[in-house]
């Protein structure tokens, strides 16, 4: 198939669509499709539901519906037995739309199976003349889009079925519809395979720069020099040349100071918080500042370039180490539940970096969490006693320059491979907007 200009358009009567192909209709979603939401099941009742082995629909949550290529879990263990009769049914060939919360209008599916599901998702099954998968790439269009982000409402976001049954939507003959949705499952499919060929490469690409970086703070550079066992079981052997030492020894650790947030203040020295570490870099999206006159009252707080900071508590470390070396020259002060370590002689700041990014070590710093409060956290203590290998300092030096020219290329051939999956992205959503919206048609060969 090929694409080219329909014969004739005219006005849709909406501004900001323009026009449409002659055949087409502007109708509301409510006239085609039947839309309805799922039920909620109780956190308590969710095992009443599990291990069921009688006919049963699977009962799909916002969670089960992927927002990258659209797939849904089917295997999530939660089941609905089909002579419930309290729980609504969505028919195999459905759309299943997320209109609540942080996924609301980003998470859209279609079905392959009958289900049930949450009332955080819409059922829309198209009724009339109409193909059910031209209706699923309808909801995924700009057009669709657009029209949701604009009725979005609420403290936690959403878009209420009556104001989604409003939309006003393009509708060609059902014969044009059945040719685009043909269209578009075939060259997305073609996208979509491109696109997961190209995250399994950036998955290998990660791979090889942390072999890299594994090999050579835990063996050197030099293959053929003598090795020793350390006495630490995540290092194993070492270069007989080099020591092993505790985080504590390589210089000294300050905790943050516990600043009062009612006194932060629109300019002034920055605060360093937990949300603004993030391993590898620091991000300063959720900036706050507190007066000057802190900066000299409060010296031992002050974070310098080259310092360590970790991440100490709260949900950001329960994904693993949050830790960057500050590379900011302004003047800030680190926030309460982090720590900064500042570097003696010894050592090479960015060698003891690398080291926090060997697997090992971040599986022995997961393993030092305490995951039993409501909020995960690590203390300075655990921290500094970890042991780590240690060879002299020019070494160090070597060693992290090597991993930097190594890892940069990695990084560059990561990046040229994220850009070619974003503009595929781009093209596939591109695809479907002019598609749907009558500026392109689809053509026989």
């Amino acid at each position: 198939m090929r694409l080219q200009k329909y014969d004739s358009y005219k006005d849709s009567g909406i501004e900001w669509l323009g026009e449409i192909p002659s055949e087409w209709e502007i109708e509301k979603l409510k006239f085609n499709t039947n839309i309805f939401s799922g039920n909620s099941i109780s956190d308590h009742k969710k095992s009443n539901y599990e291990f069921i082995i009688e006919e049963s629909f699977a009962y799909i949550s916002t969670k089960d519906l992927d927002i990258n290529d659209s797939s849904i879990n089917y295997d999530n263990g939660l089941r609905i037995p089909k002579t419930n009769n309290d729980f609504k049914v969505a028919n195999k060939n459905s759309t299943l739309l997320c209109i609540e919360g942080g996924s609301a209008g980003r998470k859209i599916s279609f079905t392959n199976q009958n289900i049930c599901f949450v009332n955080k998702l819409a059922c829309i099954s198209s009724i009339k003349n109409n193909d059910s998968k031209y209706i699923y790439y309808l909801i995924k269009s700009s057009i669709f889009k657009s029209q949701f982000n604009l009725s979005m409402n609420g403290l936690i976001g959403g878009v209420s079925l009556s104001i989604l049954k409003n939309f006003d939507l393009t509708f060609p003959p059902l014969q044009e519809q059945q040719k685009i949705a043909l269209f578009l499952d075939t060259k997305t499919q073609q996208l979509d395979k491109a696109i997961k060929q190209k995250e399994q490469l950036i998955k290998l690409l990660k791979e090889r720069k942390q072999i890299v970086i594994n090999e050579a703070v835990t063996k050197g550079l030099d293959k053929t020099v003598t090795m020793k066992d350390s006495g630490v079981e995540w290092l194993g052997e070492i270069p007989k040349h080099w020591e092993v030492k505790k985080i504590k020894y390589l210089g000294k650790f300050i905790n943050g100071y516990a600043f009062n947030s009612n006194e932060f203040v629109e300019e002034g020295i920055r605060v360093m918080k937990i949300s603004n570490i993030q391993t590898m870099k620091t991000d300063w999206t959720d900036s706050s500042y507190i007066s000057e006159k802190y900066y000299d009252k409060l010296k031992q707080f002050r974070v310098n370039e080259n310092d360590l900071v970790f991440a100490l508590t709260r949900p950001i470390i329960s994904t693993g180490i949050k830790a960057t070396i500050i590379k900011d020259t302004e003047k800030i002060l680190l926030n309460q539940r982090n720590t900064m370590l500042k570097p003696n002689s010894i050592v090479y700041i960015k060698w003891l970096y690398f080291i926090i990014l060997n697997n090992d070590f971040i599986q022995i710093f997961d393993n030092l969490i305490d995951k039993t409060g409501q909020q995960p956290n690590i203390s300075t203590k655990d921290i500094e006693n970890i042991e780590i290998p240690l060879p002299h300092k020019d070494e160090q030096k070597q060693i992290v320059e090597y991993i930097e020219n190594q890892t940069s290329k990695i990084d560059n051939a990561i990046d040229l491979q994220q850009k070619q999956i974003d503009k595929l992205k781009e093209y596939k959503t591109s695809l479907i907007d002019s598609i749907v919206t009558g500026k392109v048609r689809v053509c026989d060969e």
